[in-house]
């Protein structure tokens, strides 16, 4: 090898050295038989053999690619030029003719560019053929063609202190910033994953340097939350190159420029519904008012021990062989009823709420079922008026309000023990119905705060986690049920909801949805022979 090469020479010369193409690789030279070096080998007689592979044919590709160096024993040499023919390259050097598929040069540059920047991207096979067994169908997919713009979008980081808030809160702390700083966003419409990043179309006037944001959100009592916002340019994302990718030009798919896409398509439906996973739900129309989508609701939705079936649907920005989609489904799952806890109780465990006033105490069995169900669930107070203040339940007591006792300090600064029931009646003027039910404890448990079941009321919006029972795993299914047209319908209802042409964030960006579902080509293949084997 001649003297002088720099770093990054070597650095590409040991990494050729240990490549495996997975894509022949075509050397060939003019000379006879005999047999070549290591995976390279040649046949005999007359067959090209792999000679030295010349720095002419990568010219401009690799700058400074040294002098003629051998050709490897890892690259293949099975394509089948062999002659000079129309898109081929030829180089003569010291008499000998070099023939190198352009195709394979290609590869060869794209491999080495990606392993100089850091890594191998991964890259999608080829689909080899399309299937002629079967006969034609034109099928409907849940997939709607996405119309993209060109050029470039504008990626933003967002660290919101203190950082252990949910994706809700630290969306409506986003909204709120937007609101307050019109300096900064009032010509844009920032669209926001709830977590860390934010996109929009044209840059902020905010440069690229960070810059923080006090935040005042209203808080469920009289204290307000302080929030500090940081908001700093992290780049552009490109949507010209993801339009390459779908239309083959280039074969990596951008996975910044999709998850770009996504977040678009997903910031109205976050703001308007309640989001899962995925997903999207909003809770399910009470007797009184009419089904909110056709189809859905028309049964029962009740699945006991207060918990309820909420439909939605599933929204994922995909890549295809031709252009991007957005695949919508419908979706369900179980959620709490927003219903008061004395009645949630009821439900829990089985029993009428009028047999809750036999002033009867819970058993222990009835108290830790109890428990184990609104655990981790948060509730609201009712006997404060307007001020619906938000806890978490942690525990429930194992005495009843009326002998449960906590330290209550006077305004003369004695501290007594006093029990749940005479403290409601002395302070809000309010005799308890049911004192003989055990409390809720809320908040810290060391801080000793209980509310009486009756005066609270489970929050809407809070997704059961925990597992089903058969009962309700059977009402579920019965509720969700689907024949193939029903779906269609219910996708199509979803699609015509959603208003995705009156979408701000979208039109912001200059996204549009075709409302149309995508027809694809499919086949119905013939049915199998089947033989029976019947012993002799």
């Amino acid at each position: 090898m001649a003297a002088g090469i720099d770093q990054q020479q070597q650095q590409v010369m040991s990494m050729l050295d240990s490549f495996s193409f997975n894509e022949p690789v075509n050397i060939l030279g003019s000379g006879g038989g005999g047999g070549g070096g290591g995976g390279g080998g040649g046949g005999g007689g007359n067959a090209p053999q792999p000679q030295q592979y010349m720095p002419g044919i990568l010219g401009g590709h690799i700058p400074g690619m040294p002098g003629p160096f051998m050709a490897w024993s890892t690259i293949r040499t099975s394509c089948s030029a062999t002659t000079a023919a129309s898109g081929y390259v030829f180089r003569r050097s010291n008499n000998d003719i070099y023939v190198v598929c352009i195709r394979c040069i290609v590869l060869l540059r794209r491999t080495i560019t990606s392993r100089l920047s850091g890594g191998v991207q991964f890259q999608c096979p080829r689909r080899p053929n399309h299937g002629l067994e079967g006969r034609s169908i034109l099928l409907r997919a849940n997939h709607f063609a996405v119309r993209m713009p060109g050029g470039t979008i504008q990626h933003y980081h967002v660290d919101v202190s203190p950082d252990k808030c949910p994706r809700r809160v630290n969306r409506e702390i986003i909204l709120c910033m937007i609101r307050s700083f019109g300096k900064y966003f009032s010509s844009s419409r920032p669209v926001y994953d709830g977590k860390r990043n934010m996109y929009t179309r044209e840059p902020l006037p905010i440069g690229r340097e960070k810059m923080e944001f006090e935040v005042t959100l209203p808080g469920d009592s009289a204290v307000e939350r302080q929030f500090t916002v940081t908001v700093k340019w992290a780049g552009q994302v490109s949507l010209s190159t993801l339009e390459d990718a779908m239309e083959g030009r280039v074969r990596q798919v951008p996975f910044e420029a999709v998850q770009a896409m996504d977040v678009i398509l997903r910031h109205l439906p976050s703001l308007k519904y309640t989001p899962v996973g995925r997903s999207f739900f909003s809770p399910p129309a009470q007797p009184h008012q009419p089904p909110q989508q056709h189809g859905q609701y028309h049964m029962e939705s009740k699945l006991g021990g207060g918990r309820e079936v909420w439909f939605g649907f599933h929204q994922s920005v995909r890549p295809s062989q031709w252009k991007m989609m957005l695949n919508i489904d419908v979706s369900a799952t179980a959620f709490y009823r927003s219903m008061p806890v004395i009645e949630f109780v009821a439900e829990v465990l089985e029993l009428p709420v009028q047999a809750l006033t036999e002033r009867r105490a819970l058993s222990d069995a009835q108290r830790v079922k109890f428990t184990k169900e609104i655990r981790g669930l948060k509730i609201e107070i009712t006997h404060c008026g307007q001020m619906r203040r938000k806890y978490r339940v942690c525990n429930v007591t194992r005495r009843p309000a009326q002998t449960q006792t906590f330290p209550l300090q006077l305004e003369t600064g004695q501290t007594i023990e006093c029990t749940v029931a005479k403290y409601f009646y002395d302070k809000y003027r309010i005799q308890l119905k049911y004192p003989h039910l055990p409390c809720l404890q809320v908040g810290q448990e060391q801080k000793h705060t209980y509310l009486p079941p009756e005066v609270c009321h489970v929050v809407p919006g809070q997704r059961c986690i925990k597992k089903l029972t058969d009962t309700q795993t059977s009402t579920m299914i019965k509720a969700t049920a689907r024949s193939a047209p029903e779906r269609e319908r219910e996708i199509a209802s979803l699609v015509r909801k959603a208003e995705f042409s009156a979408d701000p964030f979208a039109h912001e960006f200059g996204i549009a949805i075709n409302s149309a579902m995508t027809e694809v080509k499919g086949r119905v293949l013939s049915a199998p022979e089947t033989s029976v084997w019947r012993p002799k």
